[in-house]
């Protein structure tokens, strides 16, 4: 059985959008990330900076 991430994205890309995200903040939030993946943990989708609903888009016109 090949080994695979248990969360979703990977921890590196987790930690690359934490960090452009929130800079140093980021950092800790990459770190905690780390300190997660364990074997007990139940991994899954964890994204660093929330996904915005098709309800927010920038182009809206409000009168």
């Amino acid at each position: 059985m090949a080994p695979r991430c248990k969360y979703y994205p990977s921890c590196s890309q987790y930690a690359v959008d934490a960090i452009s995200a929130y800079g140093v903040k980021g950092v800790v939030m990459a770190a905690w990330r780390l300190l997660r993946c364990n074997p007990w943990s139940h991994g899954g989708v964890d994204y660093a900076v929330p996904k915005l609903s098709s309800s927010h888009t920038t182009n809206e016109v409000h009168a």
